[in-house]
């Protein structure tokens, strides 16, 4: 728990906005997973900007889920520091 809320002060901070809900670690089939059922009947989808992101993952990275009012995503972490972001919602 007390990771969870360590990573939402550094997703606040990146971001500069407050974030409501914040999940994870999760795993990279749960991700895809996730993004599969988020762009049913949308070609290609989330899947191509999840790609490159996915490629670039190290050992020891964790990926949350986020909610602000928007956008919502997913974040990559190494160590306390944001290094990759899969934002969503964007108005």
């Amino acid at each position: 728990m007390k990771r969870r809320e360590e990573v939402r002060q550094i997703v606040a901070a990146y971001l500069e906005r407050p974030i409501e809900v914040i999940r994870g670690p999760l795993t990279v089939k749960e991700v895809g997973k996730e993004l599969a059922e988020s762009a049913k009947g949308s070609p290609g989808g989330w899947g191509l900007m999840w790609a490159p992101i996915k490629a670039k993952l190290k050992p020891g990275d964790e990926i949350y889920f986020y909610r602000s009012e928007v956008p919502y995503g997913y974040v990559v972490i190494r160590g306390n520091e944001v290094v990759a972001t899969l934002r969503m919602g964007l108005r």
